[in-house]
């Protein structure tokens, strides 16, 4: 899936996700209607963590009238620092203004 020039890995249900901790950019989506929008974009060193823990699952809910979806780009620890995942998040928080977790 193409987010913003980034391949991030097909969508996953996210109430059936079974992340590993990894370091990742992560997108939420809804599918609606048969496509996909985007409701917030993050970025983690432990992505089950974040994901299974996240603070705006609430604001994700309120604003999905479908499926939510999570969308991953892997970001290896031992190639990427976290200062490399925030630029990737900021780019495509700038870019489509996603209405969860405002900066």
């Amino acid at each position: 899936m193409n987010i913003c020039g980034y391949t991030f890995e097909a969508p996953v249900e996210l109430k059936n996700c079974d992340f590993l901790d990894f370091a990742c950019v992560y997108a939420i989506l809804c599918l609606t209607g048969g496509k996909y929008y985007l409701k917030d974009i993050g970025q983690t060193g432990e992505a089950e963590t974040r994901l299974l823990n996240h603070d705006r699952k609430d604001c994700w809910a309120r604003n999905c009238d479908g499926i939510l979806y999570v969308s991953i780009l892997r970001m290896p620890s031992d190639r990427y620092t976290e200062k490399d995942r925030c630029v990737v998040e900021s780019s495509i928080r700038e870019d489509l203004k996603p209405p969860c977790g405002d900066r």
